[in-house]
């Protein structure tokens, strides 16, 4: 079986058919839509002893009938040689034979298939030819193969419904069973060269372009008469060319005779041959090289005659009207009934390639009416070439007959429209990809992305090529991608590859600066086409509405009362400069009630960048908010309404954020999944009716060094804040943004990295000098430092200019409130050991003076030794260190600080510089004398408040 075999032969509409017919003669059809469908019907078939056949037609629905037929794309023959009423002597004397045939009709070499008793010929074409032109040629064909004595089955060459065996499958009929096998390459043919030697039947199908253009009359509307006339202009005929190939007797002989007895010739011929070559490129020029032999030769009387030929005659005159003039002239012509109405100047037909003209600029947001340019394709691409009026072609080359004639087939249309590559890319995701250019005539131009490993798998190219507009027959998939080929060579080999950007934001030195599908660097912009990852981002990265009414709206926050609504927008600029920090994130948690305008503020923020309500991620899974900060990088991270967000969520949300890095899984080129690690430097702007660290808190009860990254705000409601007030400046920011972003970021390429740096760390050591907290916290200050110095690049800029004394002591205000609270709040570790023993109280074994005073109920985890006589009134508690550690990271405390803590205040004693002992826990407990030493810690506790809570009778019998 050849899935080649399937993919040329089968129809490229319509339902397919395979069958099996048992050994009594069952047959069970089945219907598959897709060849891998088929495939895998004939693969089922195969685990039984079967008969498998196929259809060469395909079908309106589950009925294999002519009459239900919709296609075909092949001729066939069944040639016999092992049974039937009239056989070949041999498979080698039916295969000779075939290729006689082929050479006294000049036909290609045809696809064969062993049947194992026969066999199978195909003449597949390059397209689908309906079931009703089918049948009439298919009819036509059977009649030719009769009268050059061919021994065929005469049931099939015109049976659109005729079941053929599947190659790579076994006759049943014989015993033993006999191999089905195809024995030459799978060839395709143009099928204007198969229906040519056909002759036209009695219902004409129209096939061939040149027909096509030829029938446009009455019936058929002015669309798609437009359609064709548009086609039409890619071809120029050559009358130097019929006369060469006329001389060379695979032309015309009516010009031949026209050429060689021009002095002679009569006036109708004479009228009839110049009506082809005034219409040729050579145009006049060719007319009196055709006339000036005759002996009446007047110039004024040749001009008047073949302008008259012009202004009266739609076109040049055609095989019926040469043969009606001189019939002995197209007796045994070749190319009989093949040109219908064009005649014979369809034998100069030449495509215009398209040549070099200055090509005006071009509004790619607009849709032009026609397309706007001429491209020039390099001869490098030969032989594919576009139409000097648009179109993709393929040119064939020249081939020659068995009489040793040359002869050039005509050109061959792959696509109406141009389709090229305007850019070289590379992706750590995808490879080589190519930047394809669609030109449509009534839409904008479109671009889009085109991975090379998709073009090498066909199923992928079509898909691919569908989904973005390219209209394509699918039976030329494989002329398209090496088409395709053809121009990723000559890139290769002409251009540097681009590198595709995963992430948003600053790439390497700060050298640009990626913005949805733009790349930006000093004063300049260029296409940066989205990456796989970051198609669902850039989509949002628009520009919508107008700058000034952004600007209307972002000033209006330098109202007093709206400075923290006002740090919103402006954390939105300073997310970039995160990347100048020592730092790699931050949290900016606004906290408040319904109506304060927190949305509003956070919308403003992203609409600097791009359209703010689906830049705001909502109930954002774990996986979606991790996919988000990696592709935005270096712009702001939003997240509205989080109050739904769980612990564990927020927990890793802050670490993320704060560490700057984070894992995905990605697909590589070997379909074979892996981790790859991304780098993040931004502020994550979330909204909530609960403080994000409570959440944490939650989750952790040392939350102190998450404490440090996330600077949280209460915004109240201004009083100045109206229903129409909120209307006015924070709803624009829905239908007017993206216009700050580039603004902003090509006033940091103007200023350059150095600068921007040394301006950050001005405004770092300024915060640093108005903050009483510790240097520990530098991650709010250095928030501090990206929100002044955000402000003062936006006044560098035009963008807006806020009152920074009145905002900016708001901004500390709530840095020394978190510093302040942060002292207050630290851990107790004292508690933690508490609750760790009021959770294993019945794990604890207590021995009073020399004497057990309480016995565990369960596992020894704790043993306290106390001594009443003791002044200093202490007791040794020995605790299991692995229980006591599984306790602290249950409570996501870190051990080594624990145990600082404690070392610190005196409460954990070191013995041979070690924080743990070799401590027999049972020892003096009759029921424990079995246990073994284990690691504990030797904690010095206040004997009092430790021996009177666990020595109470209602303790002990808990």
């Amino acid at each position: 079986m050849n899935e080649l075999f399937f993919e040329k032969i089968l129809p490229s509409q319509g339902v397919l058919c395979v069958a099996s017919i048992s050994k009594t003669g069952q047959i069970s059809p089945r219907f598959p839509e897709t060849v891998d469908e088929l495939l895998a019907q004939i693969n089922s078939f195969l685990t039984k002893e079967v008969n498998i056949y196929f259809t060469p037609g395909s079908y309106e629905g589950s009925r294999r009938t002519q009459k239900d037929c919709v296609a075909v794309r092949s001729f066939f023959l069944d040639l016999d040689y092992m049974h039937g009423k009239s056989v070949y002597i041999s498979k080698e004397a039916a295969i000779a034979d075939t290729e006689r045939f082929c050479t006294e009709i000049d036909w290609p070499a045809p696809t064969l298939v062993d049947s194992g008793g026969g066999i199978h010929a195909y003449w597949i074409f390059d397209e689908d030819l309906s079931s009703k032109e089918w049948t009439a040629y298919a009819e036509r064909f059977k009649a030719l193969c009769l009268e050059h004595g061919m021994i065929i089955d005469e049931c099939v060459p015109a049976d659109s419904a005729r079941l053929m065996r599947v190659p790579g499958t076994l006759n049943y009929r014989y015993d033993p069973p006999s191999p089905s096998i195809l024995l030459t390459e799978v060839f395709t043919s143009p099928i204007e060269r198969l229906l040519g030697a056909l002759g036209e039947p009695e219902e004409s199908p129209i096939s061939d372009l040149s027909q096509i253009f030829a029938s446009a009359e009455q019936g058929v509307d002015e669309e798609t008469k437009r359609i064709w006339d548009e086609q039409r202009k890619n071809f120029e005929f050559s009358f130097y060319s019929i006369v060469e190939k006329s001389l060379e007797d695979v032309g015309c002989n009516q010009i031949k005779d026209a050429v060689i007895n021009a002095a002679t010739l009569p006036e109708p011929q004479w009228y009839a041959a110049m009506s082809v070559a005034v219409r040729c490129t050579e145009g006049m020029e060719a007319v009196h090289k055709l006339s000036e032999d005759y002996p009446g030769y007047s110039f004024t009387d040749t001009e008047r005659k073949a302008n008259q030929s012009l202004e009266n005659a739609t076109g040049a005159h055609s095989c019926e009207a040469f043969e009606s003039i001189n019939p002995a002239g197209c007796k045994g012509c070749p190319h009989r009934m093949k040109f219908g109405k064009m005649g014979p100047i369809s034998l100069g037909k030449t495509l215009r390639i398209a040549v070099a003209v200055e090509e005006p600029e071009v509004d790619e947001t607009e849709a032009p009416t026609v397309a706007p340019y001429s491209q020039v394709f390099p001869d490098y691409l030969l032989p594919y070439a576009r139409g000097q009026n648009g179109g993709i072609y393929y040119i064939p080359p020249k081939r020659t007959t068995k009489d040793g004639k040359v002869i050039q087939d005509d050109p061959e249309l792959l696509m109406q429209h141009d389709l090229y590559p305007t850019q070289r890319m590379f992706s750590p995701y995808d490879g080589e990809c190519l930047m394809m250019r669609l030109v449509l005539p009534r839409d904008a131009i479109r671009n889009f992305m085109l991975p090379l490993k998709d073009v090498a798998a066909y199923e992928k190219l079509k898909a691919a090529l569908a989904s973005n507009g390219v209209v394509f027959e699918p039976a030329k998939i494989n002329r398209l991608a090496s088409y395709i080929m053809k121009w990723s060579s000559f890139l290769i080999n002409t251009e540097k590859a681009e590198v595709m950007h995963m992430q948003q934001g600053w790439t390497e030195g700060h050298q640009s600066f990626v913005l949805g599908a733009n790349e930006y660097s000093n004063g300049k912009c260029h296409a940066s086409p989205p990456s796989p990852m970051s198609r669902n981002i850039t989509k949002y990265l628009t520009v919508k509405g107008t700058y000034e009414r952004w600007q209307q709206s972002a000033q209006a926050l330098n109202a007093p009362e709206f400075e923290l609504h006002a740090l919103v927008l402006l954390a939105g600029f300073a997310s970039p400069l995160i990347e100048f920090t020592s730092v790699n994130g931050i949290i900016f948690s606004v906290l408040g009630a319904t109506g304060c305008a927190k949305t509003g503020a956070l919308y403003g923020a992203l609409s600097i960048w791009g359209e703010p309500a689906p830049l705001a991620l909502n109930d954002a899974t774990d996986n979606s908010l991790i996919q988000r900060m990696v592709t935005l990088k270096n712009l702001p991270l939003g997240l509205d309404e989080q109050s739904n967000m769980a612990p564990k969520t927020a927990s890793d949300l802050a670490y993320k954020v704060s560490a700057g890095r984070s894992k995905l899984r990605m697909q590589a080129s070997t379909n074979s999944e892996r981790n790859q690690e991304y780098l993040t430097h931004l502020i994550c702007i979330a909204t909530l009716n609960q403080s994000i660290k409570d959440k944490v808190q939650q989750f952790k009860s040392d939350a102190s060094a998450e404490d440090m990254r996330i600077f949280e705000v209460y915004v109240d409601k201004p009083s100045t804040l109206t229903e129409a007030l909120g209307k006015e400046v924070f709803d624009a920011f829905n239908f007017n943004h993206g216009h700050a972003g580039p603004i902003y970021i090509q006033k940091l390429m103007e200023l350059g990295p150095q600068k921007v740096s040394d301006i950050i760390s001005e405004e770092y050591d300024k915060v640093m000098s108005q903050f009483t907290g510790k240097s520990e916290f530098r991650f709010l200050i250095w928030f501090g430092a990206v929100i002044f110095a955000a402000e003062r690049f936006c006044r560098m800029a035009g963008i807006v200019d806020y009152e920074m004394a009145r905002i900016g002591s708001v901004l500390l205000k709530n840095l020394n409130t978190i510093s302040d609270n942060r002292e207050k709040n630290k851990m107790d570790p004292t508690v933690l050991l508490g609750e760790f023993m009021d959770k294993h109280i019945r794990d604890t074994l207590v021995i009073q003076d020399g004497r057990v005073t309480h016995e565990p109920f369960g596992n020894l985890l704790v043993r306290v030794e106390v001594e009443t006589d003791e002044s200093e009134k202490t007791c040794n508690a020995f605790v299991s260190s692995s229980a006591l550690k599984t306790f602290l990271s249950e409570k996501q405390i870190s051990i080594h600080a624990f145990e600082d803590d404690m070392k610190r205040r005196g409460l954990l004693s070191a013995h041979a510089g070690k924080d743990r002992i070799k401590k027999k826990m049972a020892g003096g407990w009759k029921a424990g004398l079995s246990s073994t030493n284990i690691n504990a810690y030797v904690f010095k506790m206040n004997a009092e408040d430790f021996i009177g809570t666990i020595n109470e009778p209602a303790a002990i019998a808990a």
